[in-house]
Formats: structure tokens, sequence, C-alpha cells
């Protein structure tokens, strides 16, 4: 069973108690990324995301590292066009001690100077690997070509010269806008108690994020394009695309059974045509996603 509450300002904590698990599962949803970015700003959320396991005011980021490993906790972070996720699984008997580092992670980061130019040489790296990935960079320059000047268009990772120009700053802009009440989900589930998890990181959570509101978005233009980008690799790689359903159209499911058919499963008709018929092509599939 689910329960929810709502803070002052307007974080949300849900829960479900698994009574029969040992360990238990935290997650810090902030609902920001790369599509809430401004023209100056492609790759911050990703950035923001990597900054804090770099140390806080009470814990430098070997600390940080050894202290979960010392609980066998698994802790990790991903950005993605739409959301930025904070998560923690640990054994249920630390999951307090656990919580209170990742908290801590997520209040009290430092972001020094040092280190924010330190990581700019580790994404500039990230970014390049993904240059030498053609499967995973098609899907790059797909977005930029469908939602040309919208910031869906752009690198969940940002570019070179966005990641370069990331000041202390900057950083600190982005998160008074951002990281507000409104934009924040805790979750967590395990065998644990709804009242004692709000009691526990509700406190934190209402003195340290403001109340705020930024929702608004502004849908993009689609316009035909095609991009083409020449390579020295072994292979082609295609990538098409046509505006689809709202996550909130009624016939959202209807497409989601028809993608199955089309391009979603190994009975489908473009794997079954495309691979176990003509031999033309080792990966084919299809996929919906639905930003608006």
């Amino acid at each position: 069973m689910l329960h929810k509450t709502t803070l002052s300002n307007g974080v949300r904590i849900v829960t479900e108690k698994i009574p029969y698990v040992k360990s238990a599962s935290l997650g810090i949803w902030v609902k920001t990324g790369s599509r809430n970015e401004k023209e100056n700003e492609h790759g911050i959320s990703h950035f923001i995301e990597h900054m804090q396991f770099k140390g806080t005011k009470s814990r430098n980021a070997f600390e940080i590292s050894e202290a979960f490993e010392k609980m066998g906790a698994q802790v990790n972070a991903y950005t993605t066009k739409e959301y930025t996720c904070f998560l923690l699984k640990v054994l249920g008997e630390y999951f307090f001690d656990a919580a209170d580092i990742l908290c801590d992670m997520f209040f009290n980061s430092i972001y020094s100077s040092v280190d924010i130019e330190n990581e700019k040489k580790v994404v500039i790296e990230e970014i390049k690997s993904y240059e030498d990935m053609p499967e995973e960079i098609v899907h790059e320059y797909f977005a930029k070509a469908f939602f040309d000047g919208h910031p869906l268009g752009k690198p969940i990772l940002g570019t070179i010269e966005s990641v370069s120009s990331f000041t202390k700053n900057k950083i600190f802009d982005f998160l008074k806008r951002e990281y507000i009440g409104s934009n924040i989900i805790i979750s967590v589930s395990g065998n644990i108690n709804h009242r004692e998890i709000v009691d526990s990181l509700g406190y934190a959570f209402e003195i340290n994020i403001p109340q705020g509101d930024n929702s608004k978005y502004i849908p993009p233009e689609i316009k035909p394009q095609t991009i083409i980008k020449y390579k020295n690799c072994e292979q082609v790689q295609i990538c098409l695309g046509t505006p689809a359903l709202s996550h909130t159209d009624e016939d959202i499911y209807a497409l989601t059974i028809l993608n199955n058919v089309v391009g979603g499963s190994l009975s489908s008709r473009l794997f079954q045509e495309i691979r176990e018929k003509r031999s033309l092509a080792y990966s084919i599939y299809s996929y919906n996603v639905s930003f608006f």
C-alpha cells in the first residue's frame, strides 16, 4: 500500500511498506533535466548530479564512498531530459544512516572551484566517449533535428563548450531556480514505516528546500528535417521518427501496443522482416517517448 505526505514547501514523500524484504531503497527525484536548461546551461543538470558526489561541508568524496561501502550500500544517480534521480539501496538496519549521507550530499555539497574544474574534464571525456558510439550518438542527432532549437533537442551531457563555461555561480543559480519543493519527490520502499520516514527526512527537506513552482514548458515546433553524419566505422545507423501522442492522450496505451507490434519485441514486424527474414541488420527496433 502506498502512503503519501506533502510537506509545507511542496516536497512529496511517497512510501511503500514491503514487510518481507531486508533491504530498503530511497530515491530523491528532482523534476528537472536537460529540458529545463537555458541556452548557456546545456548539461548543467547532469553536471550537478556528478558534483554532488564530490564532497560536502562535513565529508570529502572519499569519506562519502567509504561510508557507503562500509554499510554495503548501493548508491547511484542519473539524469534524463526530464528529471534527475539520486538512488540508494541498503540493508534496513543501516537505512537512516545511509539516508543521512545521501541527504548531506543533496543539501550540503560544496561545489569547490577545484572540483568543478576537475569534473569538467571528466564530463568532457564522457561527451567524447559518446562520439565513439554511433549506436548512441545517432539518437542525439535525431533529437537535435526533431526538436530543433528546443532544449529537448540538446544533449543531456551538454557540449564541450557549454560544460567548459560552468562556474559555481551558474550552478547555484540553477539550483535556486530548479531545486524547489514542487519539483522534488522522495520515494522509499522496504520494511519501513511511513511516519518514521516523514519524521526523519521531512524536517530536513522542509528547512533546506525552498517553496516554489516552475512548471511552465514551451512546446517545440516540429519540422521535417534530415541530418547525415559521416563517420569512419563499419555500420550505418539510421533513426526515423514522427510526432506521436501526448502521454495524457487516452490512446497512449493503444500506441504502446502498436509499438510492440511494429518494433518493440522479438516477434515484431520490423525484427522479423529486417533481421530474421532478410538478415539485413543485427539491431532493429521502435519505441515511443512522450514529453508532453
